[in-house]
């Protein structure tokens, strides 16, 4: 069996899982498959479609703590673990004010969204993440258990870590 052929095999079945479990309150716009070559941080990717184009993916519903914060560059890490140089299929939702697309993205069959939020290095993006009971109740399970970065007494959500930085500034 060629590489095209397995991917296209791989593709189909991550679809299929993907249309399964997409709220129906995301409409998509596309997809971008291929192989991921890039983790910026804890919630943003690269990946390198078919045609050798790249794709520059946040992770929609979720927010990663930034490089500066507590567990910054452990969010990087473990996103890298899960989906480096693995195929990658992520369903576009919308797009940012940087280009990015912003997507549900599922690395080797991992849904990475909501594995970021599961293991603690993620917030629920609970202003873009209208219907997402399913992370909401990740969050809350991890934050019981102080997974990651719940087992700080109070993180700063780096929403407010953005906006305090940039009132230093």
């Amino acid at each position: 069996m060629s590489l095209a052929t397995s991917m296209r095999s791989a593709v189909a079945l991550v679809a299929v899982a993907l249309a399964v479990t997409t709220p129906a309150l995301a409409k998509p716009r596309g997809e971008v498959v291929g192989k991921v070559v890039g983790v910026a941080d804890g919630d943003t990717l690269t990946i390198l479609d078919a045609a050798n184009k790249q794709h520059k993916v946040r992770l929609a519903y979720i927010d990663a703590p930034e490089k500066a914060q507590a567990f910054g560059n452990r969010a990087k890490q473990k996103l890298s673990d899960v989906c480096y140089g693995k195929l990658a299929v992520a369903t576009v939702i919308d797009s940012d004010r940087y280009g990015r697309h912003v997507a549900e993205v599922t690395c080797a069959g991992v849904a990475a969204n909501k594995m970021m939020v599961d293991s603690g290095m993620a917030w629920v993006y609970t202003k873009y993440a209208k219907g997402q009971g399913t992370l909401r109740a990740a969050e809350s399970t991890a934050r019981a258990a102080k997974i990651g970065l719940w087992s700080m007494p109070s993180p700063t959500p780096p929403w407010e870590f953005r906006r305090e930085s940039k009132q230093r500034n």
